[in-house]
């Protein structure tokens, strides 16, 4: 599913250095997968940001709202994940400066054509930031059993969940040490 690409156009007076200015809109933004998670977007997602020309370059700054579906790491269950982003980003003016160095042309943006900001892209990197590591409906989340698979904030199963064999494990022994209490005074 392809959409079209959207751009933030900076205004003339933006140009001039100290420059101010604020731009609020809504997105549509498609999904963002994290490795294994998946995170879709059904409603358009939220930005205000402040623009501020610093003389060479333009600062990005604001913030991002979203609510993200996807799936809890441990029960799977589908979940909403609420997400206010903070934006930071910089964007370089072509031709304002010296050449970039390499190291800068890595570490910051340029404008697309000479005043447009990939809004997609600036959107989609706020939001891959604010993801969280492990994505769980509840800090307390039980998962699904391990034998039968059974979702377990539902109801317990009634399997027995063994120990690991450790019948091959050197550290096994270590279990069978018996420490006495002594006093050292």
């Amino acid at each position: 599913m392809k959409t079209e690409q959207h751009f933030l156009t900076l205004p003339e007076s933006l140009f001039e250095t100290s420059a101010v200015a604020d731009f609020a809109g809504d997105i549509a933004v498609l999904d963002i997968i994290m490795g294994a998670d998946r995170y879709t977007f059904e409603a358009p997602v939220r930005y205000q940001l402040y623009i501020t020309n610093t003389g060479g370059a333009f600062l990005v700054t604001g913030t991002v709202s979203a609510i993200a579906q996807t799936s809890c790491a441990r029960c799977l269950d589908n979940m909403d994940l609420a997400l206010d982003a903070e934006v930071e980003a910089y964007y370089v003016i072509p031709g304002e400066d010296a050449p970039l160095s390499e190291d800068e042309e890595i570490e910051y943006e340029t404008l697309e054509g000479k005043d447009k900001i990939d809004l997609d892209g600036l959107i989609r990197a706020t939001l891959a930031l604010a993801f969280p590591y492990i994505p769980l409906c509840a800090e307390e989340c039980a998962g699904l059993c391990p034998q039968c698979g059974a979702n377990l904030n539902r109801a317990a199963c009634d399997c027995i969940i063994e120990g690991p064999d450790d019948s091959n494990n050197p550290f096994a022994v270590l279990k069978t040490l018996k420490f006495d209490e002594q006093d050292k005074s």
